[in-house]
């Protein structure tokens, strides 16, 4: 599949160690994931999100942030309690930081200043415990 080839392309690493072991492992690491999205099934959106929508009208008192650099289509999900899920964007592995693999990190400090730009409480991250924001910034 040589769109998942450019995909796994486009991702860096900040860490040395996580190049060495992605130039090591890449080969396995596409062979999983092409038979891990073998078992998905084919699926056309429902609804399309974007920037500022509001997720009311869904039971949800929250909207949608565009934050790319992890991915070019990573979004937050902030709640009226500013609260966000950030997905991959943030991290809380040993501490909060930011994701170690990115399509473009450029984009990726650009979304993350302006999310410690605004008055945000709690952080859900795609992996780790939640954590206030402010534990970020130190």
């Amino acid at each position: 599949n040589p769109s998942l080839e450019k995909v796994m392309e486009s991702f860096h690493f900040k860490s040395l160690i996580f190049k060495i072991v992605f130039f090591l492992m890449k080969k396995n690491i596409i062979k999983i994931t092409k038979r891990m999205l073998d078992e998905f099934e084919v699926f056309s959106p429902d609804v399309f999100i974007k920037e500022g929508d509001q997720l009311n009208k869904y039971g949800v008192d929250a909207k949608i942030l565009h934050i790319p650099g992890h991915t070019s289509g990573s979004i937050g999900v902030l709640t009226t309690q500013n609260d966000i899920i950030v997905g991959d964007t943030l991290t809380n592995n040993k501490k909060p930081s930011s994701a170690p693999n990115a399509n473009d990190f450029n984009k990726l400090d650009l979304s993350i200043k302006r999310l410690t730009q605004m008055n945000i409480k709690k952080v859900y991250p795609g992996h780790g415990e939640p954590f206030g924001l402010k534990e970020f910034k130190a």
